[in-house]
């Protein structure tokens, strides 16, 4: 089991008239430590996404309707190639489920791998799934909230 390291940090540029923000993604075990995100975009869109999905990360059941073998991500990727695409409820059902956990969503227009978050065999998986590369890591839920509260606490949402 990981625990779940969110870097969010302001980089300054042209002598203070520009900011951005990097955001990073790790897990550690103790002894072992992995990058699995690191992008520079809006923290306000991010922390958005965050308050308004992250109790559906913590709480919502893997749906059924998807296969059961394999990590999240997995499982989203092959989903498409095994559905009737005439079936507009269920399709509609995925996408609802991809974009409450999938953190492209959170971070709109960046160029990031698909990775999800969500529970899995009772625990709270992190993964990722591509032709050229698939990762899967079950994370201590409390670290993911922390970190996830933390920020979103630190700013107000923009209404």
């Amino acid at each position: 089991m990981y625990t779940f390291i969110l870097n969010v940090r302001t980089l300054v540029l042209n002598n203070h008239k520009q900011a951005e923000t990097e955001i990073g993604f790790l897990v550690t075990d103790g002894s072992d430590t992995r990058a699995l995100l690191k992008t520079y975009w809006d923290i306000a869109d991010f922390r958005e996404w965050t308050s308004a999905n992250l109790d559906r990360i913590l709480r919502e059941p893997f749906p059924s309707f998807f296969e059961q073998d394999g990590s999240i991500a997995k499982r989203l990727s092959s989903f498409y190639d095994s559905v009737d695409p005439e079936d507009d409820a269920l399709i509609d059902r995925a996408f609802d489920y991809r974009r409450a956990h999938g953190i492209r969503f959170g971070l709109r227009g960046a160029r990031i791998p698909d990775i999800y978050i969500g529970r899995r065999c009772g625990n709270l998986e992190i993964s990722f799934c591509s032709d050229q590369d698939e990762w899967s890591y079950f994370i201590h839920a409390d670290s993911f909230e922390n970190e996830m509260r933390r920020l979103v606490d630190a700013h107000p949402i923009r209404d």
